[in-house]
């Protein structure tokens, strides 16, 4: 059964964690020596540690626990230290700053996580701790451009092994267990909570163990779990381009062309019957003959020469060629429409990629067709711009790290920002 998505812990699985941990408590030391010089070496990181094992005891289970400011608060109140929330504040800050600074990424996670981010698997955060303090590690690593979700215990309410975190995880990604894979150095923690929900469980560590299903020592062995080949991609842009409303003219071809014109040959049909017909159509569910039994071929053909090419559009499209872009079509209407379109404009010229949902029993913004796009094109997702009439069909797209394009045709509900909002497309020339 093939993957989809890759979960990962982020301290002591991709990075040095506990040992920044300790770098940062030794700055933290000499900053309170120089204000309190009683306080030894020994004595600061034994009552650092009374003062962690009390937090962990009094919070267990919740993202609080790992609280570095209570840690220090209650820190100064076993030594008898005034609470003076300027100092507590600012040896909270040295931990982290120190922390972000001896953080350091483990061999090959960048580059497995690039390879993983190419194959179109989408990559989720685990891990206990705040979501604040998380993502600063991961862009201190510079990996946050391949992470999709972050869900960590401050969000879930849970800690790891609890199963509210990793299904949490599963519910963001719209996954099966059986189609995650969980990576920890945590039998505890990441091992015992993936196996419980049914997520597949892989070890990072050099000892061996019975209770994970996989245990690997270099973070590249995720390929094979994946059964992910490292293969070659394009490094090319690559313009999609939705069909219906950019580069033809009209977008609601059923409502505002077909329909019309059945209702003018006084062929009875109702709009939500022939939209429904429609939709099976697309996705491959009925045949063309059958959909010719409701809408008679010769009607069909007529409504197919009745749409017009967008000159302005095809001009943008000339333009992209020539600057060596590489184009594609990512279209939701039926493939017998859309191949008779394509050769009577000629357009197999200029779009090395076409791709119509009913091909692939799937239509957008089912975010597969985008993966399948991503496939054929042989294309980072990251270097892909998809543009699309339709803000649904984009929020789609971003989540496997498009870019998007929105061409503003018509008011619609606000449900994402595209990373771009144009009218025309002669716009994309200053976008691209």
């Amino acid at each position: 059964m093939s993957k989809k998505l890759l979960l990962i812990d982020i301290d002591d699985t991709i990075c040095n964690a506990s040992q920044a941990y300790n770098l940062a408590l030794e700055e933290c030391y000499k900053f309170l020596r120089k204000l309190y010089p009683l306080i030894n070496k020994k004595l600061f990181f034994e009552t650092y540690k009374e003062a962690r094992e009390q937090i962990h005891l009094e919070l267990n289970g919740t993202a609080s626990m790992h609280s570095r400011f209570l840690y220090f608060q209650r820190l100064f109140e076993i030594l008898g230290l005034t609470l003076e929330p300027k100092l507590l504040d600012e040896i909270t800050e040295i931990f982290w700053n120190q922390t972000y600074k001896h953080l350091k990424l483990y061999p090959n996670i960048r580059e497995t996580l690039r390879i993983v981010k190419e194959n179109n698997i989408k990559i989720g955060i685990v891990s206990d701790l705040g979501a604040h303090i998380q993502i600063k590690k991961l862009k201190k690593l510079k990996i946050s451009e391949y992470i999709d979700f972050i869900v960590t215990s401050e969000e879930a309410g849970k800690e790891k092994p609890h199963p509210s975190i990793f299904l949490l995880a599963l519910k963001k990604a719209n996954c099966l267990p059986e189609n995650a894979v969980m990576v920890g150095d945590s039998v505890e923690k990441d091992i015992k909570g993936a196996n419980h929900v049914g997520i597949i469980s892989v070890l990072f560590s050099k000892q061996e163990n019975e209770e994970a299903d996989y245990v690997i020592k270099d973070f590249k062995q995720i390929l094979q779990i994946l059964n992910i080949d490292k293969k070659r991609v394009l490094k090319k842009k690559v313009v999609v381009f939705d069909l219906m409303g950019d580069i033809f003219k009209e977008g609601h071809i059923i409502k505002k062309s077909l329909f019309p014109m059945l209702n003018r040959k006084n062929i009875k049909i109702s709009y939500e019957r022939l939209k429904d017909l429609y939709v099976k159509y697309t996705l491959g569910k009925i045949s063309q003959e059958n959909f010719d039994k409701f809408v008679p071929k010769e009607v069909e053909r007529i409504f197919l020469d009745s749409i017009e090419l967008d000159k302005d559009a095809f001009k943008i499209v000339k333009w992209l060629k020539k600057k060596g872009y590489l184009l594609g079509i990512l279209s939701n209407i039926p493939k017998p429409w859309g191949d008779y379109l394509i050769k009577k404009f000629g357009l197999e010229k200029y779009f090395s990629v076409i791709i119509f949902s009913g091909e692939y029993g799937t239509r957008k913004p089912d975010e597969e067709l985008y993966k399948i796009f991503v496939e054929k094109a042989k294309v980072k997702p990251q270097n892909c711009y998809l543009i699309d009439d339709t803000l649904i069909n984009l929020k789609a797209a971003r989540f496997l790290l498009m870019k998007t394009i929105w061409r503003r045709k018509e008011k619609q509900e606000i449900i994402f920002i595209p990373d771009y909002t144009i009218t025309k497309l002669i716009e994309l020339q200053k976008i691209l």
